[in-house]
């Protein structure tokens, strides 16, 4: 009887011990498997990067999407790229850093390209809505030049500034760029037609809303002089309007009032306006080679509250 369990629990040990190394022999070969699964990765990695197919050999290899001022050769010789280079070695965060510093633009993503190889470059270019020129500050020897005697910038961007004369181009978020370098970016650009007097960046913190209503004007604006930064004035169709100080609220009204001269010049049957003051919006006064008054029936007046009758016994 003893020697029959003595005689099983040996067959149960001897089973056991060859469950135990074969579970031992199946654990070394998935390591096996494993070492040589992350060699073989490793190894591709190495092959990728060292392989002739996965390799950037020129600058056209870089294509340019979003680009409108901004010429593609002009793009690609800005970048610090050894040619040849492994498509892998390039970071693309980067290249996206060395164009940011070197262009002006608002958004920009790089990604590779496997097949072909290569990489895209796509970004945003800001739209440049203004031309802006700031004046040296006028002193009692040197006075500032008069607006008629600048060079027109609109028609010839490329005309020499005068004597401490800064130009620009101002985007609608404010963004500011001197035009001589936007040139070279672009030699056949040419500047917006809307002309800013003052200092950038006196005018940014107001710039985005000012521009987007005078864009929304009924009455064309050709310029806008801010060199008295609590004295806007406007030249537009109508002739030199004075704002006064800006006020965003203030503003829509006072263009909304401008609107409604759109028809001044036929009124006057042909008397020069020379200037249109709303810095009162209620109480406009035009300028003209005559005289000066209020126009009337050109603004709408508000209502006059009716009289009380007088009681009677």
């Amino acid at each position: 009887m003893n020697s029959e369990i003595v005689s099983v629990s040996q067959d149960d040990l001897l089973k056991r011990r060859k469950q135990l190394l074969k579970q031992r022999k199946v654990r070394s070969l998935k390591e096996v498997w494993r070492v040589l699964i992350i060699a073989s990765l490793a190894g591709g990695v190495v092959y990728a990067i060292k392989s002739p197919i996965w390799v950037i050999r020129r600058p056209e290899q870089i294509a340019i999407k979003g680009s409108q001022h901004i010429q593609p050769q002009t793009l690609r010789s800005l970048l610090k790229i050894a040619y040849p280079q492994s498509l892998w070695r390039i970071e693309p965060k980067a290249i996206e850093s060395q164009i940011k510093e070197k262009l002006p633009v608002e958004a920009i993503a790089v990604s590779r390209q496997i097949f072909p190889p290569g990489l895209t470059v796509q970004l945003t270019e800001p739209t440049y809505v203004a031309l802006s020129v700031q004046l040296p500050e006028p002193t009692a020897e040197v006075a500032a030049p008069a607006l008629e005697q600048r060079p027109n910038r609109s028609a010839d961007p490329k005309a020499a500034p005068t004597a401490g004369e800064k130009l620009g181009l101002l985007d609608k978020n404010g963004g500011w760029i001197a035009l001589e370098r936007y040139t070279l970016l672009d030699p056949g650009f040419k500047p917006p037609t809307l002309k800013v007097i003052g200092n950038p960046q006196q005018i940014r913190p107001y710039w985005q809303k000012l521009y987007e209503a005078c864009d929304r004007s009924v009455v064309k604006i050709s310029e806008i002089d801010w060199r008295d930064i609590n004295n806007l004035m406007l030249k537009t169709e109508l002739g030199t309007i004075r704002i006064g100080a800006y006020s965003p609220a203030l503003f829509a009204q006072q263009l909304d009032i401008l609107s409604q001269m759109k028809q001044l010049p036929e009124q006057l049957q042909g008397d020069e306006i020379l200037s249109i003051d709303l810095s009162n919006p209620d109480s406009p006064f035009v300028q003209t080679g005559k005289a000066t008054a209020k126009p009337k029936n050109l603004v709408k007046s508000k209502p006059e509250k009716p009289k009380k009758e007088d009681s009677h016994d």
